[in-house]
């Protein structure tokens, strides 16, 4: 089982977790054109303290980037240059 956190979660406590049946988390890096995550960075730290596979990703808005933008949206994370993964939002 795996969860997906951002900044609406707030603080999150990692230990508690990692001490249920959560295996994995993504976290929230950046949405849009412009808007970085304020907690993606201590997320994706503590994933790792606590031992989680983890997993970054960028929240897309169809009809507001640019073709082109969404097309190089990469995530550099610790100095590396991961797969993106694009969460779009519901349809509803």
């Amino acid at each position: 089982m795996g969860i997906d956190v951002s900044h609406y979660q707030g603080e999150v406590d990692w230990s508690l977790v990692a001490s249920g049946d959560v295996k994995f988390a993504f976290a929230k890096a950046t949405e849009g054109t412009h808007f970085t995550d304020d907690r993606f960075s201590r997320n994706w730290r503590h994933m790792q303290e606590v031992g989680l596979f983890r997993g970054a990703y960028h929240f897309a808005r169809p009809g507001v980037e640019t073709r082109s933008r969404r097309h190089r949206r990469t995530a550099h994370v610790d100095g590396r240059v991961c797969l993106g993964l694009v969460r779009f939002p519901d349809s509803t």
